[in-house]
């Protein structure tokens, strides 16, 4: 335990002398400071020039996906019995933008509703 202790000091100490060298170096060399301080400031100015920023980033509407079956019915009944009724159920839904169908001919409806992207 003590000599964690003594070890830690010696770090401590080490560090603080570190710092002072710096310091030191920096007050005897006011030029080697602003050279150093203009590299770092050059440096920052090309990194953020070269980051990529978009203005309008691609966002994809946010969207539900209804899905019904109808067994036994071809896609013509399947579109009047089930696509029909429901389309014009979610017609009303506050926010939505389109929406797009497709049945098959297996009886299997497939609702696809896109809404506003609201940030």
């Amino acid at each position: 335990m003590f000599t964690q202790a003594v070890d830690l000091s010696c770090y401590f100490l080490f560090i603080l002398n570190i710092e002072y060298l710096m310091v030191e170096m920096f007050i005897r060399r006011p030029v080697l400071s602003l050279v150093i301080s203009l590299m770092i400031t050059l440096m920052g100015i090309l990194a953020l020039v070269q980051l990529p920023i978009t203005q309008f980033p691609d966002i994809v509407p946010p969207s539900v996906m209804v899905t019904a079956k109808y067994t036994g019915a071809n896609a013509e009944v399947s579109a009047r019995a089930v696509a029909m009724p429901l389309e014009r159920a979610i017609n009303g839904v506050p926010g939505m933008t389109y929406m797009s169908t497709v049945t098959s001919n297996d009886g299997i409806t497939l609702i696809q509703v896109f809404f506003q992207c609201r940030y």
